[in-house]
């Protein structure tokens, strides 16, 4: 069942951006390097792809010259525009799960890859990974597609950027949606996050093969029984790019810019409707900055999802994607 809270609140909370100890940073570390010396020789195997996700969006595969690089988006349906952007390491290949259900529902579905990740082209040099940077290469997005407003959907770090467009650009945001949002500087997702890792996050990302994949998913997951190889396989399709290594482990450094820092302690401020979805069973953002989230934001939704972890939308379609179309028809 679903706890499914209605009502919006007015309500400030003091919150602090406390980074966990050292001791608790250099555990992480290490843990993500012995994945990494593990793994390191592992390539992603023949097993098949999402063969019916594949053919549900062929023809529907786009890109777009940004400045110095293209972005690659899906866009299917017709109706009001709703961008989907995707979390860390993650892809359009999040919203498998979501795409049919909202375009059904009469909505145009627009799924874009941020920069460099899924089949975006990597970013110039110089261009830096941060949040701010981030949410407005979405913007430059919607003003190419020409879309003078629009719904935002973020999962992870996407709901994080999500949170930052909606705060900062309002006036463009019609309703917003995020899942699982990287919102407070604490947890799983936000440590990653905050490790300020320079030449070893580059190693641990140049680690990631589909076994440490499979691992991350596993715990991502409530339900382990999900993660197939096809998941895997999907998941490690970017791996093979120039690059990606080194990207990820950019996006590790410069995503918690000062910007984000500061927005974590100011939701209160915030005046785009919001629907607030969560795994109940979360291991990477704690499931009680939800309630959080929905006492600071006036204008909120709360939908805690159960017997899932970080991506309900995932894991529970029939429980994420009515409540999506509902708030956002």
């Amino acid at each position: 069942m679903r706890v499914f809270h209605t009502k919006a609140k007015e309500m400030r909370l003091q919150m602090t951006t406390d980074r966990k100890p050292l001791a608790v940073k250099l555990m992480i570390v290490v843990g993500c390097l012995c994945i990494a010396v593990v793994m390191a020789s592992c390539k992603v195997s023949g097993k098949p792809s999402d063969m019916a996700w594949d053919k549900f969006v062929s023809g529907h595969r786009h890109w777009v010259q940004m400045d110095g690089y293209r972005m690659h988006y899906i866009d299917m349906g017709k109706g009001k525009p709703v961008i989907l952007v995707h979390g860390f390491a993650d892809s359009t290949y999040a919203w498998h799960k979501n795409v049919s259900a909202l375009v059904d529902a009469g909505l145009r579905v627009v799924a874009i890859d941020l920069p460099g990740l899924g089949q975006s082209d990597m970013p110039p040099e110089g261009f830096v990974m941060s949040i701010d940077n981030l949410a407005g290469e979405v913007l430059k997005f919607a003003d190419k597609m020409k879309f003078e407003a629009f719904h935002l959907v973020g999962s992870s770090m996407g709901g994080g950027i999500t949170l930052y467009l909606s705060m900062n650009h309002a006036e463009r945001i019609e309703k917003a949606v995020v899942v699982d949002p990287v919102s407070f500087w604490q947890g799983k997702a936000a440590m990653l996050l905050l490790l300020d890792a320079g030449p070893l996050g580059r190693l641990v990302a140049k680690g990631a093969g589909p076994w440490s994949i499979r691992i991350a998913l596993i715990d991502v997951y409530y339900n382990d029984d999900l993660v197939d190889d096809i998941l895997v396989n999907e998941y490690a399709r970017p791996l093979s790019k120039p690059g990606y290594d080194t990207l990820l482990a950019r996006l590790i450094q410069e995503y918690p810019s000062p910007a984000a820092m500061k927005m974590a302690g100011k939701y209160h401020e915030l005046r785009v409707p919001l629907l607030i979805i969560w795994g109940r069973q979360d291991k990477w953002v704690p499931p009680e900055f939800g309630p959080r989230l929905h006492n600071m934001a006036p204008d909120s939704t709360l939908l805690m999802v159960e017997d899932a972890g970080h991506l309900p939308n995932q894991e529970k379609p029939e429980i994420v994607n009515p409540a999506i179309v509902e708030f956002l028809k």
